[in-house]
């Protein structure tokens, strides 16, 4: 059966070099047994484990699990609908490569399953405490761009958040207002648009911080961002440039022959995918 996946890359960055690095996490995690000690509740419905690992040179290949057990579809057959014959959970993979030579982790992006935040919160709470975080890539030239030009404008359509705290104090205003305009207009998203006034020079550190934070908690699946461009002048003044961020994200998409009931096979061509695509990049 065909399938799509989206494959996304992030740089991971540990502040303290005296924490557990991913590669370590992962091993801690991977070393509980049996698998089913491995399962953590990160919300309400979302439940994950550690399913597989594999480590080839720098390569550490796996695959998370998130398992479901309530909410269960039925079995349909022609005349009616029944219940499933199965009365185990089911479960739902994200499959990763990480290359610790790098410091890269490519993953399969499907946040409907476990975004890359959530999977970060999972090694968490299963392989220890560190300051590991994920910095999306972008297109080789595109921070570069973004870091020489004054920003003029920036624009930002998000759906109304439920947690305030992905950003720093300033951030959370932000999204506090978002939600409440949402609430206001029974609006399933809110676009922003903030024009940057001339004296912009003494506020460019602030405000790159702000479009950063922003550009992170969205690809990392902490803000469902649906829009995210900003209007750069540039240095000669003589012509505006426009980066739209999302598209600018190093990514792939793939069509796979997955199987329709053979979890080993459906990992196996992920990962396969995975890694050829970090190939492909020079990671």
């Amino acid at each position: 059966m065909e399938n799509w996946i989206t494959i996304r890359f992030f740089k991971v960055h540990t502040t303290n070099s005296a924490d557990p690095t991913l590669d370590v996490l992962i091993n801690n995690i991977d070393k509980i047994q049996p698998p089913s000690q491995r399962e953590s509740e990160l919300g309400q419905f979302l439940r994950v484990r550690l399913e597989r690992t594999s480590v080839a040179g720098s390569y550490i290949s796996g695959e998370v699990t998130r398992i479901q057990s309530q909410n269960m579809p039925s079995e349909v057959h022609p005349n009616e609908t029944k219940p499933l014959s199965v009365t185990t959970p089911l479960g739902h993979g994200i499959a990763f490569v990480y290359n610790k030579s790098k410091n890269v982790l490519a993953i399969q992006y499907d946040t409907r399953i476990l975004g890359p935040s959530r999977f970060m919160d999972y090694l968490f709470a299963k392989g220890g405490n560190s300051s590991a975080s994920l910095k999306p890539i972008l297109r080789q030239d595109a921070w570069e761009r973004f870091n020489k030009g004054e920003p003029k404008k920036f624009e930002i359509t998000v759906a109304p958040p439920d947690n305030f705290n992905v950003l720093d104090y300033d951030g959370e205003a932000v999204l506090r207002s978002i939600k409440a305009m949402a609430e206001a207009h029974k609006a399933a998203t809110v676009t922003i648009s903030v024009s940057v006034g001339r004296s912009r020079k003494n506020h460019l550190q602030n405000i790159r911080k702000t479009i950063n934070s922003l550009f992170e908690a969205g690809t990392s699946g902490k803000l469902n961002v649906q829009k995210m461009k900003a209007v750069m002048e540039n240095e000669d003044r003589s012509h505006d440039r426009h980066i739209d961020f999302l598209h600018e994200l190093l990514s792939k998409r793939e069509k796979l022959d997955l199987p329709e009931n053979d979890p080993d096979l459906s990992y196996n061509r992920r990962n396969s995918a995975i890694r050829a695509a970090m190939t492909e990049r020079g990671y």
